[in-house]
């Protein structure tokens, strides 16, 4: 999933939608981010049979430097055939801009992991 340009003096919230396309309700076992920078918190522990559960996802960008945030949001759940659902969460953070009043076109070119654990 990706946001795009997002300011780094703010956080960003949305709602990620899981779709049950299943006949049976699926359990979620558990729901994490790879790092805290990213807020999860889910509006149940079940999505119904034919149903769908709303995430509320909250991504901090203050005080990141400007660049590529990179996340993963990992859900597991009791499914046998897909235990474990993965989310890719790209940002753009910006926080200088150039000038002109533009993102500078450098700093948008140059990758960079913000949101890593080692």
């Amino acid at each position: 999933m990706d946001l795009g340009r997002i300011s780094g003096n703010d956080s960003l919230k949305l709602e990620v939608k899981i779709q049950n396309r299943a006949n049976r309700e699926i359990r979620l076992k558990y729901i994490f981010a790879q790092c805290d920078c990213t807020i999860l918190v889910p509006d149940s522990a079940i999505v119904p049979a034919r149903g769908q559960h709303i995430l509320q996802v909250e991504l901090l960008t203050r005080d990141q430097e400007t660049g590529w945030v990179e996340e993963l949001i990992t859900i597991l759940t009791d499914v046998e055939t897909q235990p474990e659902l993965t989310i890719p969460v790209t940002a753009y953070v910006t926080n200088r801009l150039d000038d002109e009043g533009r993102e500078n076109e450098e700093e948008l070119a140059r990758p960079a992991m913000i949101c890593s654990e080692e």
